[in-house]
């Protein structure tokens, strides 16, 4: 969304104490719920012998933590019976896209310009999960925004991404819906899936070496 290097640097700028380290650090209580969440549906599947998905179980749990974290706002899909597995399989068939439009450069505002109601109709259920997710993103922003925009300082509850775009120094042109949604939309979905693999590979390692599984 932000090629030019100056540009994104000025855009950069209010997000970066928002994911500073002392930040990151004062919201463990998240993580640490969602942990506890993860734990305990993982716990069920063990005692009703059922199988799991492991991969999808540690997608709804990155996504869910990093959604309260950047949007004060959890999708809740631990608490879902497949763990919405149909995102985390969008994400993954999707990832030529996001490597399509960084050479192709039209490709990414022409399939923004497509109704997500008319695309909806005509895909499947993996990718109309992902359009969903965007979907919802979309009314979580105009929330953010609206809510950001009426409220006092003293009442605006949990500080999100939006508030720290709309409190910064940015130009007006730069906090318009379109501008600010392109940034939650980036953050949020590079927030959940990047982790997930990687927690998925520790998962895979741990689980095949017996004297790491027992320690």
């Amino acid at each position: 969304m932000t090629p030019n290097h100056d540009i994104h640097k000025s855009r950069r700028q209010p997000l970066n104490t928002f994911f500073s380290k002392a930040k990151v650090a004062s919201k463990q209580n998240i993580i640490q719920e969602n942990v506890d969440k993860l734990c305990s549906r993982l716990a069920e599947f063990a005692d009703s012998k059922k199988l799991v998905n492991l991969g999808a179980a540690t997608s709804a749990y990155t996504e869910d933590a990093s959604t309260s974290f950047i949007i004060a706002k959890s999708y809740n899909n631990l608490d879902r019976e497949d763990f919405n597995i149909g995102i985390m399989n969008a994400f993954q068939a999707n990832g030529s896209i996001w490597r399509l439009t960084k050479h192709v450069r039209w490709f990414g505002p022409l399939m923004k310009s497509i109704p997500i109601d008319w695309v909806m109709k005509v895909i499947d259920d993996d990718t109309k999960a992902f359009f969903g997710y965007l979907k919802q993103n979309e009314q979580d922003t105009k929330d953010l925004l609206a809510r950001a925009a009426s409220s006092t300082s003293d009442n605006k509850g949990q500080r999100t991404i939006v508030h720290e775009i709309l409190d910064s120094n940015l130009s007006a042109k730069e906090k318009t819906f379109e501008r600010v949604q392109d940034d939650v939309a980036t953050v949020t979905g590079a927030g959940f899936e990047t982790t997930a693999n990687v927690l998925r590979l520790i998962s895979y390692h741990v689980f095949s070496n017996t004297e790491i599984l027992g320690r």
